[in-house]
């Protein structure tokens, strides 16, 4: 009976300790100390590790904080025990923060297609014309190149020229002439892109 009162006591405790954990990190949170939030999150995680809203509020105070890849581990955690749209606009707002702009776009179609509520289609809507004004259809890249070299005798022939005319004789003999030589190459390549399969590439 003393043993199992121990195991309970203890495990009362335990519960506290998290519940007054949970209070400070969602103040640290409220208080927008994220670097303190996600430290105190983190924390809540490692004694916790398939809660679903302390992953969520990890993911959210990594994310205010730029650690984007970390908050959408966080995030996965959540999505793999319960599909959410909150969490996917999340993972999508991480993926605009890296410019990651085709994964943002693939998130968001699965979306639009699976929520019809009026209110997140226009989100989702605004969120796939911000996409589409940073994706460009337009794209340039190019290379130039420089060469210099140095050559011993790069004004001369080979061999020597005897030249006659009537009574006159005239010599070139080859002479050791240096100089210094430069090429240039300059390639332009563009691409447009007339959809998510087809392109047109040209170079110049």
């Amino acid at each position: 009976m003393n043993k199992l009162f121990m195991i309970i006591l203890v495990i009362g405790s335990l519960s506290i300790n998290l519940f007054a954990s949970k209070i400070e990190a969602m103040k640290a949170f409220n208080n927008k100390d994220y670097k303190l939030a996600s430290k105190l999150f983190y924390d809540l995680f490692l004694a916790d590790l398939q809660n679903e809203e302390i992953n969520f509020y990890l993911g959210r105070s990594l994310y205010e904080i730029g650690k984007y890849n970390e908050a959408l581990t966080a995030y996965e955690r959540v999505i793999i025990k319960r599909d959410s749209s909150r969490v996917q606009l999340e993972i999508v707002r991480c993926y605009l923060k890296q410019h990651n702009f085709l994964e943002a776009k693939t998130v968001l179609l699965e979306l639009k297609k699976d929520y019809k509520q009026p209110k997140l289609t226009k989100l989702f809507d605004s969120y796939l014309a911000t996409i589409d004004n940073k994706i460009s259809k337009n794209s340039y890249n190019g290379i130039g190149i420089i060469g210099m070299g140095y050559d011993s005798n790069i004004n001369n022939r080979a061999t020597s020229d005897k030249y006659i005319i009537g009574s006159l004789e005239f010599n070139n003999d080859t002479k050791d002439q240096s100089s210094i030589f430069h090429q240039e190459i300059a390639i332009l390549n563009h691409k447009y892109k007339k959809n998510r399969t087809n392109s047109i590439k040209n170079s110049f």
